[in-house]
């Protein structure tokens, strides 16, 4: 939101909620996908993560409103996709998420290298940017998937056409897990998974080797008093 007096850049516990979100995300969605209930669980928790990830940030003015242009089409477009099946809304769906999770998963960076202390808020936060990392590309896959049912193989023959398999594979990607069930055939996919793969490596080293250093740092002065 755009900066009020006296107030931190980062929202005081609304990175515990929003990963409360994501890991909510993450184990009900397994479950409930194939039923007609799990539709809308899956959009609920994506508008609950996409608001609480716009108002976690106590943004300036320009970057708020970028965010709320970006974030606003992407709530609006995960319900129209509930009423109107048709490739095209479920296109705009992933695509704007994509995009709005991008951005603030870039904003997110910014601030926690701009940290020069280390709190619960800010290991939240860090734990919440990867998460909404993976769903980014998550969004990534499934848009891809959905211009060119070819873009990935399923190693028992068949095309993952479901978002809890894009989900699945992204993370086993930015994780470097990978099992190898699940391939990118087509170019664009193969190199956005290398990429993701790259990104999730940097960003565990570069920032949790930060965050070390904060704490030391701090556990420095306080045994220094």
């Amino acid at each position: 939101m755009p900066t009020r007096p006296g107030s931190s850049f980062w929202h005081r516990s609304y990175f515990f909620y929003l990963l409360l979100c994501l890991l909510g995300m993450l184990f009900t969605l397994p479950y409930v996908h194939e039923y007609p209930l799990g539709a809308y669980v899956y959009h609920g928790l994506m508008t609950l993560i996409l608001l609480i990830s716009l108002y976690a940030l106590d943004m300036h003015r320009i970057s708020y409103w970028v965010g709320m242009a970006l974030g606003i089409p992407a709530v609006l477009a995960n319900w129209a996709m509930e009423g109107w099946r048709t490739p095209l809304a479920e296109q705009l769906s992933h695509g704007s998420n994509m995009l709005f999770l991008s951005y603030i998963s870039a904003t997110m960076i910014y601030a926690m290298l701009k940290e020069q202390r280390v709190t619960n808020n800010t290991l939240f936060a860090g734990a919440c940017c990867f998460l909404l990392m993976g769903f980014a590309w998550t969004s990534f896959y499934a848009l891809m998937s959905s211009l060119d049912p070819l873009a990935f193989r399923h190693f028992l023959g068949q095309q993952p056409t479901e978002y809890v398999d894009f989900l699945y594979y992204s993370l086993i990607t930015i994780t470097t897990t990978g099992y190898g069930d699940i391939a990118p055939i087509k170019a664009p996919v193969r190199l956005a998974a290398a990429l993701e793969a790259v990104v999730g490596q940097l960003y565990l080293a570069v920032l949790v080797a930060r965050l070390v250093g904060l704490h030391i740092s701090q556990r420095g002065e306080l045994t220094d008093r």
